[in-house]
């Protein structure tokens, strides 16, 4: 049994094109722009901290031919190549998953080919995807979008017909080695119910396409974290950590809300989870950023002591 997990922080490596991006909170892709400064401190965080895991993503837009995102992945390429004990466990594949429209459709399957071509040689243990995007414009649009499916195809049809997307996108990843994980959302969107999450994965059928559970997002959709964990099982291929109040996906750092943070250590444990504790979480509310992580690290591993040895004490501080 595995007593204490590898730590993967997230990362982001782009910053706002100018004050009217950052006015607006802009993640479009337009709106933002490469750092080279960023992927190298956040690199030499890594290594000072000795964390040999991150995660991050590299496009915003639901559609793109990826032009932009080339100088992004050379260079987490180049910092790879440097520090050759620091790996990526995941990307976050933010397209479309399937559109009625089979022109639309086509160019979706087409985009999940070329996506993993771009990141290919990053050598990510898996590709995180939402399954219910349906087209772009968020929620408001994706919910609608897969109405029509339903009320034109019937829902096993579309059942389907996304599992085949997703097969052919888990095929591919294959040829590189590379996991396909898809990972519950909440709050009513489109396959954010975790049975309807494992019945996709389980439709797919493959050894190679899993589930990233996102702890943060299971509190907020009031799920039973551990149950789903052991449903998961050895398909849980990654893991998603942030903490909340279950009002709001907040994602505050471990410990700041009321997820029994012991409870999901030790089903992790209980299933021999083999895959990385994903720090997903805003940075800790101090001003110095490293200072913060190593912090957030020291929390999470003092609830892994706990799970292991308990907490008895009587003395005082």
């Amino acid at each position: 049994m595995k007593k204490c997990f590898d730590i993967s922080a997230h990362l982001y490596f782009k910053e706002y094109k100018d004050e009217n991006a950052k006015n607006n909170n802009s993640i479009k892709d337009e709106d933002q722009i490469f750092s080279e400064t960023k992927i190298s401190e956040s690199f030499d965080m890594l290594r000072e901290l000795d964390i040999n895991w991150f995660n991050t993503w590299t496009h915003s837009n639901i559609y793109t031919d990826f032009s932009g995102e080339k100088e992004i992945v050379k260079s987490i390429e180049r910092h790879l190549n440097k520090y050759r004990y620091i790996k990526l466990s995941s990307l976050h594949y933010n397209g479309s998953i399937f559109d009625l429209d089979e022109k639309i459709n086509s160019k979706n399957i087409e985009q999940m080919k070329n996506y993993i071509e771009l990141v290919r040689n990053l050598k990510p243990v898996s590709i995180v995807m939402h399954p219910g995007v349906f087209g772009e414009g968020g929620f408001a649009k994706n919910l609608p979008n897969y109405q029509k499916a339903v009320e034109i195809l019937g829902s096993e049809r579309v059942k389907e017909k996304v599992a085949e997307n997703i097969r052919y996108f888990g095929e591919f990843a294959n040829t590189y080695g590379i996991k396909i994980a898809v990972e519950n959302i909440f709050k009513g969107r489109i396959y954010s119910k975790i049975d309807d999450l494992i019945d996709l994965v389980n439709t797919v059928n493959m050894e190679n396409v899993g589930f990233c559970l996102d702890v943060g997002h299971g509190n907020y959709d009031g799920i039973n974290i551990s149950e789903t964990i052991r449903l998961m099982k050895d398909k849980l291929f990654e893991l998603h950590l942030s903490d909340n109040l279950g009002d709001r996906d907040a994602h505050l750092p471990i410990g700041f809300g009321n997820i029994d943070w012991v409870s999901v250590i030790n089903t992790l444990r209980e299933i021999g989870y083999k895959g990385t504790a994903t720090f997903e979480f805003f940075r800790w509310p101090i001003e110095d950023k490293k200072l913060g992580l190593k912090m957030a690290i020291e929390t999470w591993k003092t609830f892994e002591n706990i799970a292991i040895n308990g907490y008895h004490t009587l003395d005082y501080i």
